[in-house]
């Protein structure tokens, strides 16, 4: 099977990248409504296909909109995706990682961008990464939290409600202690659409907007309230779900292959899962249509998607690091733009990096290139993509120190070195080629990921690694910048998401 790179390279900016003047000629540009599911794989949504009906209402609108039915993340993690997102480069190209949790200021990014052209800027995030202290705002003028001074209390009430009864998890107790901060009001989503609204209503209209909002409902600590539960769980299975240790130490002792966690449990967590999808589900309805009552949908791009997913006990792992199988990788992408996007499904081979080029072209931005990257514009593409080997690539570009030391203590004679090591992916076709910096080399074929098949086909190995390394080759990585220090908040928020903290 012989192949290159196919496909329309588009060659994104970091650095000397300039956009155009807006001139008072030009046509009017949309509006954008950019939409983040944190930790939302695609094949537990049923707009994919799942059993359980966790989206009912996406999949209604969706009948109207571009559906991507093969998309995947460019990284299994928060930082490395959205600064991919945003920017249009890689995880080695923008240099965001669990090693480096900054998006440097040399970064141009989309929300730049659009600035420049005359778009008013906003951000709703509920992810302590995506936030002004870690740089991913740059380019919003105006950026809000749920853990706002101005909405904390309002937030406190909604998690409060949620967590009524449920000993799953530290979110209980440190709520009744008075303990309020990013992690403990994370999952109050419905705070995202007034802000929005009273945005739009205070700013110019006769600018189009560009508006970010970063839901993280589906991440843990998960807390969806019962109602959402019931749909899938009876009362018994309900009861269990709010008594299930989902605490750190458990999990990754789990996921490193130290321990069991009875399978009966394991179906618990996915349930609690699935359950936070249909909260989604309803959160992004009621966005909608709030916007829709005030008119603010008209020529308005939509984008749905995700920066990963979640192991859900797959591989015998939990949560969203030391891997890149699709569990994380696969995501979903849907865009409602009738003028760029027939309705419909595409089995184009997309990643969510190509939002980058996508909304830059949409938008009517010319633009000036600097450095290459592998994402394209997705306007226009056929279906099928006569570029259907178009080769895609995930990084894990640094290992995620934090459980380890916990791990040391209860495993004394725990080997961590085979989880200390950077993975990419390269997905082409059917075939996937996985390689660790410390030597791991897997390759799977059909969708399978449950069998190594590395040794069955010698030609097909070569001919990835091959291609993997003329795609690395190609990349220059970013060089990094100093990270300004956080507030104590902001570290101690991020450690009890489990995101940081020193071995």
């Amino acid at each position: 099977m012989a192949f290159a790179l196919l496909g329309a390279t588009f060659l994104s900016a970091c650095g000397g990248g300039e956009p155009s003047t807006a001139t008072s000629s030009e046509p009017d540009r949309p509006n954008i409504l950019f939409v983040v599911w944190d930790t939302v794989r695609a094949d537990h949504l049923s707009l994919y296909g799942y059993g359980r009906n966790t989206t009912p209402k996406l999949d209604r609108w969706a009948e109207n909109a571009r559906v991507f039915e093969n998309c995947l993340s460019t990284a299994p993690i928060t930082v490395s995706s959205h600064a991919a997102m945003f920017t249009g480069l890689l995880p080695t190209e923008s240099g965001a990682s669990n090693a480096h949790q900054w998006l440097n200021e040399s970064s141009l990014t989309l929300a730049e961008l659009l600035s420049e052209v005359n778009y008013r800027t906003f951000a709703w995030s509920a992810n302590p990464h995506i936030s002004r202290e870690e740089n991913f705002t740059q380019g919003f003028e105006v950026v809000k939290h749920p853990w706002d001074s101005s909405v904390r209390a309002e937030a406190r009430a909604i998690v409060t409600q949620k967590v009524a009864g449920d000993s799953s998890n530290e979110l209980g107790k440190r709520l009744g202690k008075g303990e309020v901060d990013g992690w403990t009001l994370k999952a109050a989503g419905g705070l995202a659409q007034p802000a929005l609204m009273q945005w739009l209503e205070a700013t110019p209209a006769d600018k189009p907007f560009f508006a970010f909002i970063n839901y993280m409902e589906a991440h843990r600590p998960l807390i969806p309230a019962r109602r959402f539960r019931e749909a899938f769980m009876t009362a018994s299975e309900i009861d269990r779900s709010y008594k299930v240790d989902v605490s750190w130490v458990p999990m990754w002792a789990f996921s490193f292959g130290l321990s069991e966690i009875e399978p009966r449990d394991l179906e618990t967590m996915e349930s609690v899962y699935d359950a936070s999808l249909l909260e989604l589900d309803e959160l992004f309805d009621d966005l909608l249509t709030a916007l829709r009552k005030a008119g603010q949908l008209e020529n308005t791009i939509v984008v749905l998607t995700s920066d990963h997913g979640e192991h859900l006990g797959d591989h015998h792992m939990l949560d969203h690091q030391f891997s890149v199988f699709d569990s994380l990788l696969s995501v979903p992408l849907v865009i409602h733009y009738p003028k760029a996007f027939e309705p419909g499904r595409d089995q184009n081979p997309v990643s969510n990096y190509d939002l980058f080029p996508t909304l830059v072209e949409l938008s009517g931005i010319e633009f000036k290139h600097s450095r290459v990257s592998g994402a394209r514009s997705l306007v226009g593409l056929s279906a099928p993509d006569t570029a259907s080997l178009r080769p895609r690539m995930a990084e894990f570009p640094a290992p995620f120190t934090k459980p380890f030391r916990p791990l040391r203590r209860s495993y004394p004679d725990w080997d961590e070195e085979p989880w200390k090591q950077s993975l990419r992916a390269l997905t082409v076709g059917s075939d996937k080629l996985i390689r660790g910096s410390a030597g791991r080399l897997e390759l799977y074929r059909d969708g399978d990921e449950e069998r190594n098949v590395i040794g069955d086909h010698p030609e097909l190995r070569d001919e990835l690694v091959s291609e993997l390394d003329r795609w690395t080759g190609a990349l220059t990585p970013a060089t990094l910048e100093p990270i300004r220090e956080s507030s104590e908040e902001h570290r101690e928020m991020l450690n009890d998401l489990g995101y940081s903290g020193d071995e």
